[in-house]
Formats: structure tokens, sequence, C-alpha cells
């Protein structure tokens, strides 16, 4: 388990190639994760290895009879007064551990912050002291060539060491970061790919001016630029699906029809973002269908195409859709780890919803 906490399984790659994908996970998967041997050594190799986390919420399931969520819900997240989570979970309904949390950055930041706290909420002690005194110790060594300086700090049980302090990290700018001696915290998500960066800013920018910080006012994210509504569009994605952007008022309407089932009604702004919901028939994975949250913007070009933002706000992604010369293209700022197609995306219809695992062979 000590191992496993500290990705120090002795695997030398992340074993997470030996199975179909988080998608198709399943408990059976892990026979291929034990009857690997290790190059290198346990306890002191250091793989960032998915299965590692996987072989954990497993393992809570089969100890308790109930998964990871369950417990952090009613333990942690309630007390804490946190809103709809949702986890990713394998083919059986238990959480895969590694990925796929879905928290608001309220609610992230509330979690963050009962770690800075020691642990306690209100009075009272929501996590083990004795936990909170050992989860952040070097457990592991991470440094190397080309590693950059807070990714060469070590690792504790499922968190790692920075420069300064310590933190919980997520693909694409995902942070909790912890600052015991300041008696601080900062949570920020993003979609980045220079996490670094984004750490040294937040070192420079606030942790070093704690005392000045105030509340930002005025912010928001910039629209497309370029020309307003004027012509209907259509076209076809690389997928076979069928899009079309009619003018609406200050804006557009897109009518989708992608290749996975979904049928999508959105309203596109011009110079605003505008809230839609896009959605997915019934699935292997979600049987009761899917659909996710997106805001969404759009100006025409010079060469006459017209370019629409897709925001994923349940996750760091957004995506442009182009559309010109009879065609739909469709890129990612950030590619998501769980596959290029919106869909892979969606979330259950209804949230925080208990997932009763089915019962599952070894």
């Amino acid at each position: 388990v000590g191992h496993c906490l500290a990705m120090a399984s002795g695997h030398t790659f992340d074993t997470i190639s030996l199975t179909e994908g988080r998608q198709q996970l399943r408990r059976s998967h892990l026979r291929a994760f034990l009857a690997t041997e290790p190059a290198g050594n346990p306890g002191e190799t250091f793989c960032y290895n998915q299965l590692c986390s996987y072989a954990l919420s497993q393992a809570i399931y089969q100890a308790s009879g109930r998964t990871v969520a369950e417990i952090v819900r009613t333990h942690i997240l309630d007390p804490l007064g946190a809103g709809p989570v949702y986890w990713t979970a394998d083919v059986d309904g238990i959480p895969i551990g590694f990925s796929g949390l879905h928290i608001s950055p309220m609610d992230m930041a509330r979690f963050i912050g009962l770690l800075a706290a020691d642990g306690v909420h209100a009075g009272h002690q929501l996590l083990p002291r004795r936990w909170l005194d050992a989860y952040a110790a070097c457990r592991v060594a991470t440094g190397g060539v080309g590693v950059t300086p807070d990714w060469a700090q070590g690792y504790g049980w499922h968190v790692w060491r920075g420069v300064s302090g310590h933190r919980a990290d997520g693909a694409y700018g995902q942070f909790g970061l912890i600052r015991p001696e300041l008696d601080a915290a900062v949570v920020i998500t993003s979609a980045t790919r220079d996490m670094q960066l984004t750490i040294d800013h937040a070192e420079q920018h606030l942790f070093n001016d704690l005392d000045n910080l105030g509340m930002a006012s005025g912010l928001s994210i910039p629209t497309p630029s370029g020309q307003g509504p004027s012509v209907s569009m259509r076209g076809r994605d690389g997928r076979g699906g069928r899009l079309e952007l009619t003018p609406a008022g200050q804006g557009w309407v897109l009518d989708w029809q992608d290749a996975d089932g979904g049928s999508h009604h959105l309203d596109v702004g011009f110079g605003q973002w505008l809230a839609g919901r896009m959605q997915w028939p019934p699935s292997a994975h979600f049987p009761e269908g899917s659909s996710a949250t997106v805001y969404t913007a759009g100006a025409g070009k010079a060469d006459g195409s017209l370019e629409v933002e897709v925001a994923f706000v349940d996750t760091p992604h957004t995506a442009v859709l182009s559309l010109g010369d009879g065609m739909a293209r469709w890129s990612w700022d950030t590619e998501p780890l769980v596959g290029p197609h919106p869909q892979q995306l969606s979330l259950p219809l209804v949230w925080d919803s208990v997932i009763q695992p089915t019962t599952a062979g070894p």
C-alpha cells in the first residue's frame, strides 16, 4: 500500500498501457499490474503509475465494501458543505482513483484548505492527525536530467513535494498548492502546457504578497475576435456528423448531429459567452445517457470561415470548431486525457448519485 501511495511500485513505465484505457478499466486489469515484474526497486524507484492509484481504490472497496467516492463524500465533503462531485468509475462502478474527479474550484479549495488547516473544520478533526503528519514527507526521489524544479523535490503519499511546500497536482495545471509555514493554500484550475510557470507565478504574485492580496473584479475570458453573424454555414465533421450554424439575434444557433448519437442545439454568442448543454443517448458507460455543460462564443474570419470556441466548464478543456468549405474541423487547446471526442468529456445526467458497484470477479 505504501509503495502504491508513493508511486514507487518499482515499475519503470505507466502500467495503464497494459489495459485498453481508462474507459474500459476493470478489476481484472490488476492481474497484469501485479504480474508485471518491476524493473526497478519497489519503494525506491519512482514512476508515475496510474494503476497504483487504481489498485488503492480497489483495495479500499474490497476491504470496506464502500467506494472511495462514498467515503470521501460522507466523511469529508459533506461536513465541508461541498456541492455535487463526480468521480469517473471503471466498468464496475469503482472510481478509477487516478483521474476524472470533477469538483468545483470552491469545493477543491475547501478540501485543500482543510489540509492546510491540519484537518480541522469547525472544530472537528475530519482528517486523522497521524496521517497529516506523514502524507507530505518525501517517500521517494523524483529528480533526474531535464526534470523541472518543482517535479524534482520528491514525492509523498499521492502528493508532490515542491521547492516550497507541497501540492496536489493534476494534468494541465489543476493545483492545490500548500505552504504550511505560511498557513496558506492556493487552488488553481487551468489548461496550460507550462505547469512550472503557473507554480512560479503563484509563488511570485500570491504567496510572496499575501498581505496585499485583494478581490479581483471585472475579469473575463476573451471571446473570439472577428465579424458578427451574417450567413448560415453547413459542414460535416471528420466522423460523419452534420453541423449547421445559423445567424440568430446577436449570435448564432449551432445544430449538430454527431457521430456518437448526440443531438446538440446550442446558442453561440458574438462578443459574449452563452451557456448550453450537449447531450448524448444511453451508452454502455452511461446507461441513462450523459451530457456536458458548455459555454460557446464565435466570430467570422477574414477567409469566410466561422470559428466557434466551446468551453467544457466541468473540465479544463476548450475546443475550437471551425466551419468553412463544407467542412467542420474540431481541435483542442489541450487534448483531454480521455480522448478527442466531445462525448468522452460527458458526465452522467445525475451527478453525485451513489453508484452501486456490480459484483466483479478477480
